[in-house]
């Protein structure tokens, strides 16, 4: 069944991706395929037994693989799927990709692969920061373990010890963890590889004495529906993949992708077998890029894009709040007289002011030039608000004296106090407003109106 996209399709991650393949299949050119990658690609190609987390291991694996398969691919996509993380740079695709192959000897050759890509928009370039790639199972096959395939005529199941000589000599040459868990309230372990053990920083004694032998217990607690989703899934298909949040030793937590099938013990139970990479630094990358675009880099208050953002959040489920702009009076002569490097020390001293004065969970923003927005949540108390607009002023008044005394600036504010929910368009205009009648009227002082 195609999987449709309940979103717009965007037309240049396809061809992007197109692209990719066109290079990584067709041409087989390495140089143009990791000129698409991020330095910090994670990738795991399931079929070849191949991963890594970084462009230089992308690179020799691809080195390898067009050294041994060297015969040109067509391919096609179906059950095309694409996501784009709300109001972020990053794009996740999911789709089916057909390859073709054919020679001499054998006609036509269908091979059929799941894809998982996450892209990522880096100051208007398109790069894959992970990748994965899992070959559907053949129907030729009559069984299937760890990702072996077992033809016809041929043993139709490992015995207890073949299995145990196979897992360990997997668990050896793959670079990545691999747990077995049982399907049980606590995800009860059953085997687990020296490489897992090493990501999470643990002796195998350790990790059974700090766990009790339970997996569910490392998994971080905002990420529980994550494994919520997983179990459901197992319901109706034999395999997942994932991506959540596991403790490490020291208490720390890191990201996790997770690529599982669902097996039955000797003793029939249901359990699950998972290739785990660490991808925190992916994920960290991705994040520092998402909060880059909402803030800005000389005051590391929120810009404007930013405080839309958070403020139609914040007022979706708000009772009462303040919204204040402050104007700097006279800036254009503290840059007239004392250079743009003074007043980009005004700017930031300003800023730094305005989140050391206000609460964590309140929003600094800098409009833009030497305009700032304060947004104040549950908090209408008109006294507490005047006396730190104050206290805001009087060390400005300070550190102008200091630096630039010549300027005669001052601050200026306007706000509303307000249960009413509001746009941050509205938000702006009723404050500007309010904002304009004190540099009018009186430079220097501030004013407040209840709406």
């Amino acid at each position: 069944m195609d999987i449709q996209n309940t979103n717009k399709l965007n037309t240049d991650i396809r061809c992007f991706i197109n692209t990719f393949f066109t290079h990584f299949f067709i041409e087989k050119n390495v140089n143009k395929v990791v000129s698409m990658v991020s330095d910090h690609i994670c990738f795991f190609l399931s079929s070849e037994i191949c991963s890594g987390h970084n462009k230089f291991n992308f690179k020799d694996m691809l080195s390898l693989e067009f050294k041994n398969s060297p015969a040109t691919l067509s391919f096609d996509f179906t059950n095309y799927y694409e996501h784009k993380l709300s109001e972020s740079n990053l794009f996740n695709v999911f789709c089916t990709i057909e390859r073709y192959v054919s020679d001499d000897i054998q006609s036509d050759c269908k091979v059929s692969s799941y894809i998982t890509i996450t892209i990522t928009n880096i100051n208007g370039t398109y790069v894959i920061s992970s990748l994965h790639i899992s070959d559907m199972e053949n129907r030729s096959v009559v069984n299937n373990y760890l990702g072996l395939s077992f033809a016809p005529n041929t043993t139709h199941h490992l015995n207890r010890k073949s299995s145990h000589e196979l897992m360990k000599v997997l668990s050896g040459i793959l670079p990545v963890g691999i747990i077995g868990v049982f399907l049980d309230d606590d995800l009860s372990l059953f085997v687990v590889n020296d490489k897992m053990l090493e990501i999470v920083d643990y002796t195998y004694q350790e990790y059974l004495e700090d766990t009790n032998g339970l997996f569910g217990s490392t998994i971080h607690p905002d990420d529980i529906s994550v494994i919520e989703t997983i179990l459901q899934t197992l319901k109706h298909s034999n395999q997942y993949e994932a991506e959540y949040r596991i403790r490490k030793k020291d208490g720390s937590y890191i990201w996790i992708y997770d690529v599982g099938r669902k097996i039955i013990t000797d003793d029939g139970r249901e359990a699950i077998i998972c290739g785990i990479i660490d991808i925190t630094k992916r994920v960290e990358l991705g994040n520092k890029l998402y909060n880059e675009t909402l803030t800005d880099s000389l005051t590391n208050a929120y810009n404007r894009k930013g405080a839309k953002i958070l403020l139609n959040q914040k007022l979706e489920n708000i009772r009462s709040y303040t919204f204040l702009i402050m104007d700097i009076d006279h800036f254009k002569a503290v840059n007239d007289i004392y250079g743009h490097y003074v007043g980009d020390q005004i700017l930031s001293f300003i800023s730094k002011v305005l989140i050391r004065t206000f609460r964590e969970s309140d929003i600094i923003i800098r409009l833009g030039g030497d305009e700032f927005a304060i947004f104040l949540e549950s908090c209408s108390n008109r006294k507490i608000i005047e006396k730190k607009l104050e206290n805001i002023s009087e060390q400005y008044q300070n550190k102008v004296a200091e630096c630039c005394p010549l300027s005669n600036s001052t601050l200026s504010f306007g706000g509303i106090i307000s249960k009413t929910k509001y746009s941050f368009e509205e938000l702006y205009s009723q404050a500007d407003k309010i904002l304009y009648e004190v540099k009018y009227n009186s430079k220097g002082s501030y004013k407040l109106k209840d709406i």
